[in-house]
């Protein structure tokens, strides 16, 4: 007799659950969404001989009560359910029963999807990645025999249903507010963030950001059992500082035995701490070696990994000096120059701590910037950003975009991209830098922050903008 089976949610992580479990007969499933779903997304539970149930004649509570197991996507709060969820298999767990080759995973709250993707392409034996970008990771079980490792970007939203899944790497970037509206508080979402640790046993690696052991007050319980668990870890472990640690850092108890990366003098350097002192300190490659593309912060986690992997220096710089280097089309993408002003997409941002890195990191131009700020706030403060934004001496004009800017009063509010566009024409002057950098979700007026890229890009490409900024400065096209 077959086990009847749950799925609720018919998105990327559904579909790909679907296709991986009507493999096996042991299971009749059942698909729930609360949305109507495409002909064509019927037409796919048929015919891998699932049933779709109708959300409007049965609530989601009553398709829970009908299962002993149950796949609930990352997308959907498990919360309001606690008294089904011991019978929720997470898509991190299914992966784990049934991936055999080697794991290198990612989550932070900024640069997981650049990680990710890098990593990808720099890593030199056969690699695929998936997860929380690219492929649903259910979609790697079938492929797993042509390469020598997945490389999977998490979310919290992934990680917090984690029950065994143990990456051979794990990395984890940062740590900032984000994402408060679903996990309730910024606590949850630590706590969510550090299972990707949590199950690994000797012979894995554990790469943190140094920043994750100060105890910052907000976070502080949680800070400390994190601290508690490193000590316990069975695994190796790697900490990434921003600069060479001060005496005060090495003698975190934490560290004890770890190996560390840093940059100091321009050069990136790796070195061990035994008894709070730095040993066997040597230079890697210099920071003139990194491509231009991406955060100082990346890299050093790159470079952390390929060394993990058993990569020699001479090796990584070789890798990096031969890689064409390709980033996401909305970290940071400069997208347009036109009569010396360039033009940024940087519609990734969704939390300030991203915003402000783009800031910082166009402002080493040294020229006026125009900024774009919007989108919804996730249940995060974004008064700090406006605080950090009346310090930078190069910002020319804020905008804020759509309804979501009740933080950024002072700045002038735009309803519309049309009226945005027409706006940044009449402000802007050679020599500016436009950047789109909105330090919030998308949801507010696009389906993802993918879509919010591409139609700013657009209102601004519309040859009737051009020419009105040619006239206006009596240039010549």
């Amino acid at each position: 007799m077959q086990e009847k089976f749950g799925i609720v949610g018919f998105g990327v992580v559904g579909k790909s659950a679907l296709r991986f479990l009507a493999k096996n007969s042991k299971f009749k499933i059942f698909v729930w969404d609360k949305r109507e779903l495409s002909p064509q997304e019927k037409i796919l539970i048929k015919n891998d001989g699932a049933e779709l149930v109708d959300s409007s004649k049965m609530a989601v509570e009553a398709f829970l009560d009908q299962f002993s197991s149950v796949l609930l996507s990352p997308g959907i709060d498990a919360s309001p359910f606690q008294q089904h969820k011991h019978k929720f298999i997470s898509e991190l767990d299914l992966f784990a029963r049934n991936f055999s080759k080697k794991t290198i995973a990612i989550t932070g709250t900024l640069g997981k999807t650049t990680v990710t993707k890098l990593l990808h392409e720099l890593i030199p034996t056969k690699t695929l990645y998936g997860g929380n970008v690219g492929v649903g990771m259910l979609d790697l079980l079938e492929k797993q025999e042509e390469i020598d490792q997945a490389v999977l970007e998490l979310s919290s939203f992934q990680l917090e249903q984690n029950k065994s899944f143990a990456p051979d790497i794990a990395l984890w970037t940062n740590f900032y507010p984000n994402h408060l509206d679903r996990h309730k508080n910024i606590k949850n979402y630590f706590e969510a963030k550090s299972k990707i640790f949590s199950n690994q046993r000797d012979g894995q690696v554990a790469i943190f950001n140094a920043k994750l052991l100060v105890c910052d007050k907000r976070v502080c319980d949680q800070v400390n059992l994190f601290s508690k668990s490193l000590q316990e870890h069975r695994g190796h472990q790697v900490f990434v500082f921003q600069n060479r640690p001060t005496k005060q850092e090495l003698a975190h108890r934490a560290l004890e035995g770890s190996l560390v990366w840093f940059v100091e003098d321009g050069l990136v350097r790796k070195a061990r701490i035994l008894e709070a002192n730095l040993t066997g300190v040597g230079t890697v490659l210099s920071v003139k070696d990194l491509p231009q593309q991406s955060f100082l912060q990346n890299w050093l986690f790159i470079i952390a990994t390929l060394d993990c992997l058993g990569l020699r220096s001479e090796q990584i710089k070789t890798i990096l000096n031969n890689k064409n280097i390709i980033l996401d089309e909305h970290r940071l993408e400069l997208f347009a120059s036109v009569n010396g002003v360039d033009f940024y997409n940087d519609s990734k941002a969704t939390v300030i701590e991203a915003t402000m890195a783009a800031v910082t990191k166009i402002a080493e131009q040294d020229r006026p910037i125009i900024l774009v700020l919007g989108g919804q706030s996730k249940g995060v403060d974004r008064r700090p950003l406006v605080s950090f934004l009346k310090k930078q001496k190069n910002i020319k004009k804020v905008f804020c975009l759509g309804a979501s800017c009740p933080a950024f009063a002072a700045y002038e509010h735009v309803s519309s991209l049309s009226e945005l566009s027409r706006d940044i024409m009449q402000k802007v002057a050679p020599g500016d830098l436009v950047l789109f950098s909105p330090s919030g979700a998308s949801f507010d007026m696009f389906k993802n922050y993918k879509e919010r890229g591409r139609a700013f890009k657009a209102s601004l490409e519309d040859e009737s903008l051009k020419k009105r900024f040619y006239a206006k400065r009596n240039i010549k096209t």
